[in-house]
């Protein structure tokens, strides 16, 4: 019985998470997209490689991952062309000093640094840098502007830290 029960659990949880999915997200060729935005995205990333394309419902966004300029980049576009932002991956030698200077002085210091992005934004000439840390069983998301001032900080679970 409680066999028959765990087994029912795993099927409704994978269920749940197969529709919700289906919801927010879907992976789409590349003949589905717009051509607003295949025509932005080609003049804005002529050399764009292995593009994967997303359409994201809930927010009526189409999303790219490519390669560019040997950086893995997630640009985001409106339905009707647009551009919205980039996140281009990039290493630690590549951030602003500022950014450098304010994390090592920062209580996130003692973790280490597994992952970060350039954010540009249509909306803004200030870019945004993402870093993910981990430190021992933690995991946090920080968010600099590029003077160097922790905007935002939260643990991986979503929970804000600052």
């Amino acid at each position: 019985m409680q066999k028959n029960s765990i087994y029912l659990i795993i099927s409704a949880l994978s269920i749940f998470l197969t529709i919700n999915k289906a919801l927010y997200a879907q992976i789409i060729k590349e003949k589905d997209v717009p051509a607003a935005v295949i025509n932005t995205h080609k003049t804005k990333f002529a050399n764009a490689k292995n593009l994967k394309w997303e359409y994201k419902k809930d927010k009526k966004i189409y999303v790219v991952d490519c390669i560019n300029e040997n950086y893995n980049t997630e640009v985001t576009y409106a339905q009707n062309g647009k551009w919205i932002k980039t996140e281009k991956e990039i290493n630690e030698q590549e951030l602003p000093k500022a950014i450098t200077e304010s994390y090592l002085k920062s209580k996130y210091a003692q973790g280490s640094i597994s992952k970060i992005k350039e954010v540009s934004r249509n909306d803004s000439k200030e870019k945004e840098y993402k870093l993910k840390v981990e430190s021992g069983s933690l995991k946090y998301q920080l968010k600099y502007a590029s003077s160097g001032k922790l905007l935002k900080a939260e643990e991986k679970n979503k929970k804000q830290v600052k």
